[in-house]
């Protein structure tokens, strides 16, 4: 979803979770608000790693 960037409504989609179900009828899909909090992590962990990087190479 994210890297097709896909819509999160997608996740609420009935032919988005028909198609999921029948690959793997035990799979249970995250909502769309763990999605956009996993997605607001990563943007948090990735700007904190980058602000290091810049950082580390002014230095040097």
């Amino acid at each position: 979803i994210v890297t097709n960037m896909q819509p999160l409504y997608v996740l609420q989609n009935t032919s988005f979770i028909e198609f999921v179900h029948a690959l793997n009828p035990y799979y249970k899909l995250p909502s769309d608000k763990f999605i956009k909090a996993l997605i607001h992590q990563s943007y948090n962990y990735s700007t904190e790693c980058l602000k290091n990087i810049f950082a580390t190479e002014i230095k040097t």
